[in-house]
């Protein structure tokens, strides 16, 4: 991997990588990977990571792999502290983690006010137990969603993203600190599914890094994706959109319920004319509208993949006017129906 040449004055990014007992550490270890892959591509030192851990002794992970903090990584000093996921197939598993993670816990919420928190999978329940997202918007595993709201209520919950950002109020004085452009640096991050720690760092590197050079690590990493999807929605795969405008109308597409998308609110959203929004977009082979569609439809297939809902719930919590509306742009777009889609990109649910 040939280093890029020096050009950076941002200051280098201090990355705490927390475990616990319990953890599911695979991601901690893909985030290190990927920020030092990124170090050498740039020939510069952006990110430095550091092990963390609440208790000084040994931690037997969830399959029972024992580990330490090698680096006498102090939270309190990071720019960033991210939380991994643990294991749990019911509300009894988030509480009893919940129970036994109070040192963890109050060293999260002891944190100064600048340092951001990003988690993944369930490590967000352990996030939101500290305080540190109340107020704010968050997205965990989907399949524990209604116990997060039972349990954290002042948490803005949002089951339908992937990978949510918010900032909180109380560090937007603390910002000037951290240098121009690094907003995401500046803010909490939540993502789901146990795999959620791909779509959070990529999320990251999108904001800190040149195109060019997160395309380079992910080609030369070869970084997996987290799931097969139908090619009708190859457009709007987060992993392959560069174009920042595209970016944020993605963004705007999946908060937006599919009956009240179009162009000319994304546009307004954006800041740009509805005229140079569809300009901007014809030049590809899908228009404005399409696209905005399709990424609803997209959010369609990942709930029929990854959940058991019945297909009017899906209806209901994206916004469309009815199942059958659903249903039938659903089929025009993969050709499939929404059971057939269900059978073919299953992940493994039984």
């Amino acid at each position: 991997m040939k280093p890029a040449a020096k050009t950076s004055s941002r200051k280098t990014l201090r990355v705490g990588l927390m475990l616990y007992a319990g953890c599911l550490p695979a991601g901690l270890l893909v985030i290190s990977d990927v920020l030092r892959a990124v170090n050498r591509r740039l020939g510069s030192q952006r990110f430095a990571t550091s092990w963390l851990s609440a208790v000084p002794t040994g931690l037997h992970t969830h399959d029972g792999l024992q580990l330490q903090a090698a680096q006498d990584g102090q939270a309190a000093d990071c720019d960033v502290v991210v939380v991994p996921g643990f294991w749990s197939e019911s509300a009894a598993d988030i509480d009893a983690m919940l129970h036994s993670q109070q040192p963890l816990i109050a060293q999260l919420r002891s944190l100064p006010a600048r340092t951001a928190v990003w988690s993944y999978c369930m490590g967000v329940a352990l996030v939101a137990a500290s305080g540190r997202l109340d107020g704010c918007t968050a997205t965990a595993t989907w399949w524990q969603q209604q116990h997060l709201r039972d349990c954290f209520a002042q948490v803005a919950w949002q089951p339908h993203q992937s990978v949510v950002v918010a900032k909180r109020s109380e560090m937007h004085s603390n910002m000037g600190n951290m240098g121009k452009g690094n907003s995401l640096i500046s803010s909490h991050i939540t993502a789901a599914a146990a795999n959620g720690y791909l779509a959070l760092v990529l999320e990251v590197l999108r904001a800190e890094v040149p195109p060019a050079v997160l395309s380079d690590v992910q080609h030369l990493l070869l970084l997996p994706h987290p799931a097969t999807v139908h090619p009708a929605f190859a457009a709007v795969e987060l992993s392959a959109l560069q174009d920042p405008l595209r970016q944020r109308l993605l963004g705007y597409a999946q908060a937006t319920p599919a009956s009240l998308l179009d162009v000319a609110g994304a546009a307004e959203v954006i800041g740009v004319s509805a005229r140079t929004l569809s300009r901007r977009m014809d030049a590809s082979s899908v228009s404005a509208g399409a696209w905005l569609r399709l990424v609803k439809l997209k959010q369609v297939g990942d709930r029929l993949a990854s959940s058991r809902l019945p297909a009017k719930a899906i209806a209901q919590e994206l916004g469309f006017s009815d199942e059958a509306a659903m249903h039938r742009a659903f089929k025009q777009v993969t050709g499939l129906t929404l059971l057939g889609y269900r059978q073919a990109y299953s992940r493994g649910l039984s």
